[in-house]
């Protein structure tokens, strides 16, 4: 059976969510590590809920995700501190800032509103540039530029 535009559009996007999902794992597994290499402890991914169908007879028909997670990363700093991470792994000169998700802006805002540690991770080219959030001037329609990130940015080469 040859397949129609349809299946094969349907294809193509599930590799590339595949693709993205590998690079987003990897990218957080460079971060997890900067993180224990600053003294962060209890470093923890936090998952996406999912809501899985079920035929009656209990056969796994299908999943997707139900709702959003309030960043990447959790972990204890060095004095109790808590603090959330966001992971963006972008090998491109600039991070824009809708790469960020509205909600992970309000999220990140919101847990620095209670003075918990917020911090932007972003991974570019096995690199982890470590940013407390929020970041002075990325604002809607700004974007960090990698030369002045290596500047600010706590890194770990890895």
């Amino acid at each position: 059976m040859i397949p129609t535009q349809e299946q094969d559009k349907k294809n193509a996007r599930r590799l590339q969510n595949i693709r993205n999902q590998r690079n987003g794992s990897d990218g957080e597994l460079i971060a997890h590590r900067a993180l224990h290499n600053l003294g962060y402890h209890f470093i923890n991914k936090i998952n996406t809920p999912w809501l899985i169908t079920r035929s009656r007879t209990g056969k796994v028909l299908g999943a997707k995700a139900c709702g959003t997670v309030t960043g990447d990363l959790r972990a204890v700093a060095p004095g109790g501190i808590s603090v959330l991470a966001e992971v963006k792994r972008h090998n491109g000169p600039r991070l824009t800032y809708s790469t960020l998700e509205a909600h992970q802006h309000e999220d990140l805002a919101a847990h620095n509103a209670v003075e918990g540690i917020s911090l932007l991770i972003w991974i570019h080219e096995r690199e982890a540039y470590i940013l407390r959030y929020p970041i002075a001037g990325f604002v809607p329609r700004s974007s960090l530029k990698i030369d002045d990130v290596r500047k600010l940015a706590l890194k770990q080469s890895l």
